[in-house]
């Protein structure tokens, strides 16, 4: 069993090992995560149930703040409540995995905290207002080196069985523990999915900010220049504000190519919540017949930013080389997003993106993380353009095959992409929805227990208060 060590330490060991492994980017980073989940579900040894939760609330909060600092540059002072929004999630988990462990003993405890963290952070990341899913564990691990069961689980999956496993090594005897803390980590890199390939295409990308039509198609021309084999171009989200230019379309024309760039699909007659003309924040594909031939809208608009309409339906591109998912920039984070994509049997996944240089490199940094854990997901090739780097072009196991810089505005990406088949689903899809129902029944039985034993304890006389005693988890 882990030692009772003091909650702060127990904190920094947790926010430590994340940071670690977000940056090794090496299979030692499996074990890293798990030092993560050690030092997290060793919290369920406080006192009180309480002291769980507010640890579990620093520690989640250690976590955050570094690699979410550059949110100060963007909502300044706001920034610290969505912090403190991100944290309380994990101080649920804590607090009402504590009252599990006192009232259920080590068995339950470890049976059911995978499906504690899966329904909360399926929930935290995907379906409230606030959902942001940068920071849930699964995305600490290296995507490109991971196997079979990675790429079967999917990242919510995995990251419930690292904290099953975290759990495991904090409540059980000294062998077993060693055994988990060495054996769960390994089967998350043992063997691959395979992948069936199904051809491949070329494909080239040309990085720019806020730049004008003119200086877009002097970048296309030279991306044909430099890759006369391309036959699909991508241009980043919101490359221009309103649709395509008649004159893109005559480019696509002239030179028997195809095009997905980023721009506005007005809503005719609708109004936004400004009081402006409503669109949808959309990537045009214009074929080498000068129209549109598809076209794909963002369904995830970014909180708090005016960024369109939420899209109302998500299919595929039938391309001439297969079928191509297309997502655009924040929906990359959201498998409710891009699992549609990958049921209707996508071959590759194209993100559009726009990421502001003033954001600052660590936001483009974690931004391109994640488009490696979305390949290794689906088993198909990603490739993700984003306007001032760090663009991405990935296999379907989440190799890098061309990569774009920081800052890089005008620079061409392009490589030759291996089609996948079909994309496959992760097995997380079926349980982690399901997975929010009786973690919000957990949490509101151990609120209810809690409150009934602090009910007792003060009604205890000061002696027999003295001697032991709960408190509410929150």
């Amino acid at each position: 069993m882990v030692p009772r060590l003091p909650l702060l330490l127990l904190m920094v060991l947790s926010a430590v090992c994340y940071h670690a492994a977000l940056r090794l980017e090496h299979p030692g980073s499996v074990w890293l995560t798990a030092g993560w989940a050690v030092g997290l579900c060793a919290l369920v040894r406080a006192r009180t149930a309480r002291r769980a939760f507010y640890a579990g609330i620093g520690a989640a909060l250690l976590v955050a703040v570094p690699q979410l600092w550059f949110l100060t540059g963007i909502f300044k002072s706001m920034a610290i409540p969505l912090w403190l929004t991100l944290a309380m999630w994990t101080g649920f988990f804590t607090g009402t995995l504590h009252v599990i462990h006192r009232k259920g003993g080590i068995v339950w405890t470890i049976v059911l905290a995978p499906v504690l963290w899966m329904g909360f952070e399926f929930f935290r990341t995907e379906m409230w207002m606030l959902r942001f899913a940068w920071l849930t564990p699964g995305f600490a691990l290296p995507a490109a080196d991971m196997g079979w069961l990675f790429q079967s689980l999917g990242v919510y999956g995995s990251g419930a069985l690292i904290v099953m496993a975290g759990t495991a090594i904090v409540l059980l005897n000294h062998r077993t523990a060693l055994a988990t803390a060495f054996l769960l980590p390994l089967i998350l890199l043992t063997g691959q999915r395979p992948v069936i390939p199904a051809g491949s295409v070329r494909i080239t990308g040309v990085q720019f900010e806020e730049a004008l039509p003119e200086q877009l198609l002097e970048g296309l021309e030279a991306a044909r220049t430099a890759h006369p084999g391309t036959a699909l171009f991508v241009l980043p989200e919101y490359s221009f504000s309103g649709p395509v230019p008649e004159d893109f379309m005559r480019w696509c024309q002239q030179h028997q190519v195809y095009l997905i760039a980023g721009g506005k699909d007005y809503l005719r007659g609708r109004q936004n919540r400004h009081r402006e003309p409503a669109y949808h924040n959309t990537a045009f594909v214009i074929g080498p017949d000068g129209t549109v031939q598809h076209r794909q809208s963002k369904a995830m608009p970014i909180q708090f930013f005016d960024d369109g309409e939420p899209a109302t339906t998500q299919t595929v591109w039938p391309s001439p080389w297969g079928k191509l998912g297309i997502c655009i920039c924040y929906d990359q984070n959201y498998r409710m997003v891009t699992d549609p994509l990958a049921s209707q049997q996508m071959q590759a996944l194209i993100i559009p993106t726009l990421d502001l240089q003033t954001w600052g490199p660590h936001q483009h940094w974690l931004s391109a993380r994640l488009a490696a854990t979305r390949a290794a997901e689906y088993g198909v090739p990603v490739i993700r353009l984003a306007s001032s780097g760090i663009s991405q072009f990935l296999d379907s196991q989440g190799r890098i095959l061309a990569s774009g810089a920081l800052p890089g505005d005008g620079e061409i990406v392009s490589a030759e992409i291996p089609l996948s088949a079909t994309a496959r689903l992760p097995w997380d899809r079926y349980p982690a929805p399901w997975a929010i129902y009786p973690a919000t029944a957990m949490l509101l039985w151990a609120l209810t227990v809690s409150f009934i034993d602090n009910r007792h304890r003060l009604a205890l006389p000061l002696p027999a208060q003295a001697a032991g005693g709960e408190g509410a988890p929150a």
